[in-house]
């Protein structure tokens, strides 16, 4: 009796151990399936080139309600930036001659701003500051500055790094020859 309770625990024990890596096993493979699965799905929600931009609706500094589906007469260009961030004063500084009367500029940036200087470079009818959490969250955006030029369909026709400003001044400048 004593040997055939010793290799019933014995055999027990080899059972809930072969379990036990068995369910180690098994919940490896389901994370490992559901982290595939959400970076399928992040991917898929990327902006890109030729998909619509997501609509907003906020006010701008001068309390004027600004919808992105109402700039369908012209493409529209949005500037993601922050107050403190000597780049995106930089890039402005360079484009900012050059964006034709036919493209609306939107700059967008924190609804907190640590200082107000991005309020002082808004000076055109067609430019506007929008201050929002949400919009960049919306847009995806990682760093800034980033710019997105829509057409007049809100359709995304390129997206610029702070690296790719010269290629947007050659756009601009491709928009502008065809707006005249």
């Amino acid at each position: 009796m004593g040997n055939t309770l010793l290799y019933s625990n014995i055999i027990l024990w080899i059972v809930v151990i072969v379990q036990t890596l068995f369910i180690f096993l098994l919940t490896k493979s389901i994370t490992h399936f559901l982290n595939n699965l959400r970076i399928e799905k992040t991917n898929s929600n990327l902006l890109t080139v030729g998909k619509k931009a997501p609509l907003f609706k906020e006010f701008d500094e001068k309390g004027n309600l600004m919808k992105l589906s109402d700039f369908n007469d012209s493409f529209t260009l949005l500037f993601f930036a922050d107050d403190v961030c000597n780049i995106c004063k930089e890039t402005f500084a360079l484009i900012k001659n050059k964006i034709p009367n036919s493209i609306r500029l939107v700059i967008i940036a924190d609804e907190n701003p640590e200082i107000e200087s991005l309020s002082t470079l808004v000076s055109e009818n067609n430019m506007s500051l929008i201050r929002s959490n949400d919009i960049p969250i919306n847009y995806q955006i990682n760093e800034v500055p980033t710019l997105f030029l829509l057409d007049k369909y809100n359709v995304i026709k390129e997206i610029y790094s702070h690296n790719e400003v010269q290629e947007l001044i050659k756009d601009l400048a491709l928009q502008n020859h065809k707006a005249s």
